[in-house]
């Protein structure tokens, strides 16, 4: 196999006969260009899982490239098509999978969560790019299992759940270049092959206009129900695809090391860098990792068992893939060792492997004592130095057998911060734990001559975003005017075994060490107090900017005195309803001296404790707290119904400039901008993707805000909807009206849904009709006696459809669905009356 030695063929028995595959355990390209172009002469099926461009991906002469889904998408296709039929193919893959390699059909994921999507060829459960069913469901299943079977198990089949009802855009953002790239090429690598080899499926490929090769795809490969519905929807997205790619050259993947999305394992930069720096974190779990999977096991209602089989690729509970295959390289052996360091769970281990694999010395042992010994032997190639001291430099290797009996790799990141990366026996794997403060006595210091340790793009916690159902919870929300997400990030998550009563979460200790002349000794000192930890949170998010730690009583005297707060209705009867994520309550027991009536009393009670109102990724409220040397801060789930907790008064103070929680992916309200309207409506797909500006704009401060509110400018009432007034239809059509035309941004409303086009029509002067047109307003009274309002965003009358943006609650506390795009027939709307907002809308609609 000549230079082939490390790879693994497999042969595979596909239609036209024996094709090998060549895989790879580095991240060295194991194929030159001329060997590809051989290959794919040859009917040989090769794949390289980094490729060229920082992690594009070949198979079948696949090559797939480009930094959105989209053009990994088209750069794929015309690997092997015209653009004339990658277009055509694209018009119909956004109607089937939406650019997702790992979709399952919705129907099916929701009926039949158990579907053996593996065996199973007598129903359609499609899944893939173009939601392969019944018998080429399986085929694809063993073709891309045979080859890659991590891939398929993580994301298509046990991730079903996760992964299987994404966007193509989301999935890449989870998934990374890397894995993305792989999982396209090999699908769209077996769809060339399904396209070459039956004769009515290859007809696309003698297709030449946008038009032929949409609809033959369409008739001929997709064949889905009501095909002559589906014909101008596709072809027009087609079309559109058509229009953005034709003639541009995609380039190469944009991900990287440690990014999001990014894949270290197809990161060889640092293999032979003499960069322990670098190598160190680009091998490492990122740092946070832990808290992480807290957080995404509370947004997604898991326990942190299964969260880490959700989200292995971002956690401590495995080596990260580029260390593993840094292991097998430099430490070939490493099979034959005892359990814990066989797999990289050792703290010599993960330092023998950074050291090896930056290429500083290749020969570094493993074990404490022999590293010792080694170092001594091999001054030439180490400096020696004593702890006592020392200044940290990045890509210094600690060892502490006079002590600790450990060994880690102090680092610094592009910040100049420094930072300890380490594993322990059978306990960790290589990840970035902590913030480095001082080296322990008695260490020793091993220093590498002739190493290169830049900290140049350095960053210790890149990758780690977790995605949860409701959005994307921040790596760090300092300062960001969020209270909320603050808390949520400084405390502990509930259920954590025990582990508050301990300690303070690593990134509450941070924090805290900045506080200046702040709390004096004992638990105070510690951080184990509740007024600590509210004052705490409050300067982290920016809403308070002195630095001294005050008690209960003078946060809330400091509250009462600003202009930046206002108190709330509280009392004894404080229910959960009355409050929103970022509230302080101040708690109040019986006084000491009944007759006291000073500021900071309530009633003649005197302050006893406070603590923070928070709601999660999924809108269930909490209360964040500490309690004074008894527990350090963390999330509680005692906020549902009423929150007095058995005080005797409870106060509520709002900081007025507080920001959406967590589960805000544009906080700040009305500040964030909309998206523009497309001149002569949208299609479906468009549709949905304007739809998330009004959860980002509208939603994001008012989630589950009950009660009349402004916003925009205008005032919008209560209609007692049970996750907020945002969810109303009378409120999505208002927020149009005031964003979108000349009637606003004050316009108020009192008219109930069926009511709001004769409003329109009879105070504004809008034309009223029967049929649908782009922007307009309708109104039915189809639900219920209040009606249903909502906006037409797009008309498709060779389909006879249209495509309308609306929301629906009842005042008798129920949410039948969340603002939402849905696409009903003319038939089916023959009876609404529309408002035509033509003359009044803003200039900035475009193309």
């Amino acid at each position: 196999m000549g230079r082939f030695k490390k790879s693994l063929v497999l042969i595979l028995a596909l239609v036209l006969g024996a094709v090998v595959w060549v895989g790879q355990s580095s991240a060295e390209s194991i194929l030159t260009e001329e060997e590809e172009t051989a290959y794919s002469l040859n009917n040989i099926l090769f794949y390289n899982p980094c490729g060229k461009n920082g992690g594009s991906s070949s198979a079948c002469g696949i090559t797939v490239s480009g930094s959105t889904i989209e053009e990994k998408i088209w750069s794929g296709l015309v690997s092997f098509m015209t653009e004339e039929q990658a277009a055509g193919v694209m018009g119909n893959m956004a109607h089937e999978g939406g650019f997702n390699p790992a979709r399952h059909e919705t129907l099916w994921l929701l009926t039949a969560p158990n579907f053996d999507i593996a065996k199973n060829t007598s129903q359609s459960y499609g899944i893939g790019l173009i939601q392969w069913s019944f018998g080429r469901r399986v085929k694809l299943y063993e073709f891309i299992s045979q080859s890659t079977p991590d891939l398929w198990t993580k994301y298509i089949d046990e991730g079903r759940q996760t992964y299987g009802k994404m966007s193509g855009k989301d999935f890449l953002a989870e998934a990374g270049d890397a894995d993305t790239n792989s999982l396209i090429a090999l699908e769209l690598c077996y769809l060339k092959q399904e396209l070459e080899n039956n004769s009515s499926f290859g007809g696309v490929l003698k297709t030449t206009t946008v038009a032929e090769a949409s609809n033959y795809f369409l008739e001929h490969v997709e064949i889905p129900a009501n095909i002559p519905a589906q014909r101008p929807i596709r072809l027009a997205d087609a079309e559109r695809y058509y229009a953005e790619f034709h003639g541009k050259t995609i380039t190469g993947s944009s991900g990287s090391a440690g990014e999001t999305g990014g894949d270290p394992a197809c990161d060889s930069s640092y293999e032979g860098s003499k960069n322990i720096n670098g190598a160190a974190v680009a091998l490492a779990w990122p740092y946070g990792t832990d808290k992480k999977v807290f957080q995404y096991a509370q947004a997604n209602g898991l326990t942190s068992t299964s969260a880490y089989n959700h989200i292995s690729k971002w956690t401590g509970g495995k080596a990260t893939d580029a260390f593993n295959n840094a292991l097998e390289s430099v430490y070939p052996e490493h099979k034959k060792w005892s359990q814990c360091p066989s797999i990289g769970a050792s703290c010599d281990v993960g330092v023998g492997t950074v050291v090896r694999y930056s290429g500083v010395d290749p020969d570094f042992p493993r074990g404490l004592g022999d590293q010792v010994s080694y170092v001594r032997a091999h001054l030439d190639i180490w400096e020696m130095i004593d702890a006592s001291g020392a200044t940290p430099q990045a890509g210094d290797v600690v060892n502490n057998t006079a002590s600790g009996h450990h060994t880690y790799i102090v680092v610094q990141d592009e910040n100049g911060d420094f930072y300890r990366v380490e594993s322990g026996l059978c306990s960790n794997f290589w990840r970035v734990s902590r913030k480095f403060t001082k080296f322990e006595a008695g260490a020793k210091i091993f220093r590498a001559k002739n190493a290169n340790n830049s900290t140049t793009g350095i960053s210790v916690t890149d990758g780690v975003k977790t995605s949860s159902k409701t959005g994307t919870i921040s790596d760090k929300t300092q300062g960001n005017g969020d209270i909320n997400a603050s808390a949520l990030e400084l405390a502990w998550p509930e259920d954590t075994n025990g582990a508050e009563n301990k300690s303070a979460t690593k990134r509450f200790e941070e924090v805290f060490a900045t506080l200046k002349g702040g709390p004096g000794s004992g638990c105070w000192k510690n951080g184990k107090s509740c007024s600590v930890f509210v004052n705490t949170v409050l300067l982290y998010a920016g809403a308070q900017t002195g630095q001294k730690v005050k008690s209960p009583g003078g946060i809330a005297d400091d509250m009462i005195e600003s202009d930046d707060w206002e108190e709330i209705e509280g009392g004894e009867d404080l229910n959960h309803s009355d409050l929103q994520p970022g509230d302080v309550i101040v708690y109040y027991q019986r006084a000491y001296n009944p007759g006291n009536e000073s500021k900071h009393s309530y009633k003649g009670l005197h302050t006893g404790h406070i603590a923070i109102y928070v709601e999660d990724a999924n809108g269930e409220g909490k209360i964040a707290e500490a309690s004074f040397c008894n527990h350090y801060g963390k999330i509680y789930n005692k906020a549902k119904g009423n929150v007095k907790r058995g005080w005797a008064g409870a106060r509520v103070f709002r900081w007025k400039k507080q920001k959406g929680g967590s589960y805000c992916n544009i906080c700040g309200g009305g500040e964030a901008d909309a998206a523009g309207l497309k001149a002569g409506g949208m299609t479906l797909a468009e549709a949905k993707e304007w739809i998330k500006q009004y959860h980002d704009a509208a939603m994001g401060v008012y989630y589950k805000k009950r009660g009349n509110i402004s916003f925009l400018g205008a005032d919008i009432y209560d209609a007692g909807c049970p996750f907020g007034v945002m969810n109303n239809c009378v409120a999505l059509s208002q927020w149009f009206i005031n964003k979108y035309t000349t009637i606003g941004p004050n316009w108020n409303n009192t008219t109930n849904g069926v009511g709001l086009v004769d409003k329109l029509v009879n105070s504004k002067g809008l034309e009223k009709g029967k049929n649908p047109r782009p922007y307009a307003i309708f109104s039915n009274g189809e639900w219920s006696s209040a009606g249903h309002t909502g906006v037409v965003l797009g008309v498709d009358t060779d389909a006879k459809k249209i495509v309308v943006a609306e929301a629906s609650c009842s005042s008798g506390g129920t949410l039948n669905y969340p603002p939402r795009v849905t696409e009903y027939t003319f038939e089916r709307v023959k009876n609404w009356s529309y408002a035509y907002t033509d003359n009044v809308l803003k200039g900035d609609v475009g193309e």
